[in-house]
């Protein structure tokens, strides 16, 4: 055990990310939404390089892949129907990788994710995405509350600082009770 005294190491759990074999990857929001107009993303197409980088690593182990996308309808800045809430190119789901839409912040609410994740028995869950200073910190949240046992680790996440650049804040690892080091997709264990 650890000489940091954390809620997690209290209550016997790990400090270290768990292995991608042994993860799902949920990808949130990595829509054409923040690649142009108002709401680009300085540093976007770095971050979505990585989060191919992630995607190529998770399609290469075999592990489920879920992609989060918002939805505010027709005409809007989310407009899954159209290019602008399209998810991008990059890192566009492949047949058998689950879409889940969503019309609030948090991934959880009036969607199928729960029931996706209760049906892949998933405990460990990587979750990166864009705008995730309000997204995964409230799925994570959502998770902690789902089902003791599941560890999560957002990465790609924009920041809570809004001039933090994407790239700046690719992949931070968080843990709720301590700010983690920035960790580089290279580092995520495949076993």
């Amino acid at each position: 055990m650890s000489d940091l005294n954390t809620l997690r190491t209290l209550a016997g759990l790990a400090l270290e990310p768990a292995p991608l074999s042994d993860s799902t990857l949920i990808l949130i929001d990595c829509q054409n939404t923040y690649t142009s107009g108002v709401m680009e993303l300085e540093g976007v197409q770095a971050a979505l390089d990585q989060a191919a980088v992630l995607l190529d690593r998770a399609r290469s182990a075999g592990i489920p892949i879920i992609h989060v996308q918002h939805d505010d309808g027709p005409g809007s800045l989310y407009d899954v129907g159209g290019d602008s809430g399209a998810i991008g190119q990059s890192v566009a789901p492949r047949d058998g990788e689950h879409v889940v839409v969503k019309n609030y912040p948090n991934s959880f609410v009036a969607t199928d994710l729960d029931d996706r994740l209760k049906a892949l028995k998933a405990e460990n869950l990587i979750i990166a995405g864009f705008m995730t200073g309000c997204k995964p910190r409230g799925a994570g949240g959502s998770v902690r509350s789902r089902g003791a046992g599941r560890r999560w680790n957002p990465c790609l996440k924009q920041g809570s600082n809004p001039s933090a650049s994407c790239e700046e804040a690719v992949c931070r690892a968080f843990e709720p009770e301590k700010t983690g080091p920035i960790r580089g997709f290279s580092q995520i264990r495949l076993r």
